[in-house]
């Protein structure tokens, strides 16, 4: 069900442009792609930056993930 919830604006952005045939309108699309990731955007700025905890867990697993990548590539090199 949530699938096709988030597959409603690229079917819509697509049959409002009568399926486009060039790339005239290409933007329309790459905009009906990025439609449906608005509503996780807007539940991290609404529920994780207010909160100190969440907030502080997110910088964690981000300075793991870079670190994780940055050790990758200094083995690699």
């Amino acid at each position: 069900m949530v699938l096709c919830l988030l597959a409603l604006p690229r079917l819509i952005l697509s049959y409002l442009s009568k399926c486009m045939n060039s790339t005239r309108d290409s933007w329309l699309f790459l905009c009906g792609y990025f439609i449906p990731f608005i509503s996780p955007m807007i539940t991290f700025l609404i529920f994780v930056i207010p909160s100190e905890f969440y907030r502080k867990e997110y910088r964690k697993s981000w300075k793991q993930c870079r670190d994780r990548i940055q050790g990758h590539f200094n083995r690699a090199s």
